[in-house]
């Protein structure tokens, strides 16, 4: 499994690196056997504003953190939107395939109507 890329603190990339990050974490279980061995890993793969959010926790000995969870909880406080409901139905309200293809109108109504819990 790649690492995931460095996170800088981008809004419309932390849903992405998340995933990412969980999936490396969780598919090489023994290369992160520890909850500090997750922390510094998850930390290690920030970089500027991200980053710049992490260090007051590095400069006390990881205090506060108990697991790789909570460096993606304070990177979803900082960076998360904070109604990804709402952006989401006003993105899917706008949404028109116009010109597209329809397979690519479709991945994306697709993407919003989960961000919403929307089923059959």
């Amino acid at each position: 499994m790649p690492d995931p890329p460095k996170f800088n603190g981008a809004r419309d990339k932390l849903r992405a690196f998340v995933a990412q990050l969980n999936l490396k974490l969780y598919s090489n279980p023994q290369a992160f056997p520890t909850a500090r061995l997750r922390i510094g890993y998850a930390i290690n793969r920030l970089r500027g504003r991200a980053l710049e959010q992490l260090l007051p926790f590095v400069e006390n000995n990881l205090d506060g953190l108990s697991d790789s969870q909570d460096v993606i909880n304070v990177l979803k406080t900082a960076f998360g939107d904070p109604d990804a409901a709402a952006t989401a139905l006003q993105k899917i309200s706008y949404l028109r395939q116009g010109n597209k293809e329809f397979s690519s109108y479709y991945a994306e109504f697709q993407i919003l109507a989960n961000e919403l819990n929307w089923n059959d």
